[in-house]
């Protein structure tokens, strides 16, 4: 289900353990939390959004096999949440 518009505006980093910590917060977390190496913590990195934005109801989309971040959106899908 599509939740949510948002424009992605900036990538940061990669981030190191200090970086992590200094941004705890926005991982909702506590920086005594960030301990440990994390499993991508050599190529961890931030995505700045802006006009993020929740829709009233999810959309339904087809999602393919093997996708893990990034999927492309058909056309119907795409006008259903403003694009």
């Amino acid at each position: 289900m599509v939740v949510g518009t948002c424009e992605l505006c900036d990538v940061k980093g990669p981030l190191r353990l200090k970086d992590l910590r200094a941004k705890a917060r926005k991982l909702n977390r506590l920086a005594s939390q960030i301990t440990g190496p994390m499993h991508y913590r050599d190529h961890t990195y931030a995505w700045v959004l802006r006009r993020a934005k929740r829709l009233r109801k999810p959309v339904p989309y087809d999602h393919p096999r093997g996708a893990v971040i990034w999927v492309s959106l058909d056309a119907a899908v795409g006008r259903k949440i403003g694009l």
